[in-house]
């Protein structure tokens, strides 16, 4: 008799064993590597640099030191994504500035137009007086397709 009930309780720790053996293939399964989404990438740049040029105005800096503050953004962002090009809009109706993460260039607006091009992709941006503007315009080509976020 007590060999019996040590078979049930040897065959029970095999199946306990099998049980978790096989809850461990069905749980370790691989995820695909996430492709980083450029228009959520917009919208967390858009809201960074908001902050930075809220404190940058607020502790009273120059448009063009505003304008170099976003370029080191700019710079980290290129870095950060490689595959994604970058360009930004900042300033007011008398200085507006074109950062991308290789330089700053000066633009002057015409009839509150502004016209941006990252690599033959053109988008023009209404520059509202009387308040500082800021625009994201990113762009990114994958498998031949072409997606630009603008915001």
């Amino acid at each position: 008799m007590k060999k019996r009930g040590q078979f049930y309780i040897i065959a029970a720790f095999v199946i306990l064993i099998a049980f978790a053996g096989l809850t461990y293939v069905y749980t370790s399964v691989r995820t695909p590597v996430k492709r980083v989404v450029i228009y959520d990438l917009a919208e967390e740049a858009h809201y960074e640099m908001n902050q930075l040029i809220n404190n940058r105005v607020f502790t009273g800096e120059s448009n063009s030191e505003v304008a170099q503050d976003i370029k080191n953004f700019a710079i980290y962002y290129a870095n950060r994504n490689p595959n994604i090009e970058i360009a930004m809009i900042y300033g007011d109706q008398s200085e507006i500035y074109k950062i991308n993460s290789t330089d700053v260039i000066l633009l002057t607006p015409a009839n509150g137009i502004v016209s941006i091009e990252l690599s033959g992709d053109q988008r023009d941006f209404d520059i509202k007086s009387g308040q500082k503007n800021f625009y994201v315009m990113l762009k990114n080509e994958i498998y031949g397709e072409k997606n630009i976020a603008v915001k």
